[in-house]
């Protein structure tokens, strides 16, 4: 905030070229420039500034792009569903197991196929097989 002498000095400056603008038919005070449903709209919005990665970024800008809308729609749309339903899903594609542990499971798989592996009906069963 400025301080009050300078704020008088500002207001003077504003009020004499706003006389001199209208004096000349070049009104451009902000309110009668841009209409009020503009103004009210622009109060209501902010700015997000967060880091990411730079590759994440174009990636993400690239794709609203092809889909047509624009990236801070994106963005948007993804905030209202998090508050909505107050959850995030980081992914939708289904996971695509390392070698290593695809290995595993189909040595899981083999084990179970051959017999190798028990299996319980109930935690009953599975705790007294434990307790043998």
């Amino acid at each position: 905030m400025l301080p009050p002498l300078q704020m008088r000095k500002r207001h003077k400056w504003i009020m004499k070229n706003r006389c001199l603008m209208s004096r000349r038919g070049l009104d451009n005070s902000i309110d009668k420039t841009i209409p009020g449903y503009i103004l009210r709209y622009m109060n209501t919005q902010t700015t997000v500034m967060f880091k990411t990665d730079k590759k994440l970024k174009e990636a993400a800008q690239k794709t609203a792009k092809l889909m047509g809308i624009p990236f801070s729609a994106a963005l948007n749309r993804l905030m209202r569903d998090f508050v909505a339903k107050q959850e995030i899903t980081f992914s939708t594609a289904p996971l695509k197991p390392t070698p290593y542990l695809k290995r595993i499971l189909d040595q899981g798989e083999k084990n179970l196929a051959e017999g190798k592996v028990k299996t319980f009906d109930s935690l009953e069963e599975m705790r007294a097989d434990l307790e043998k």
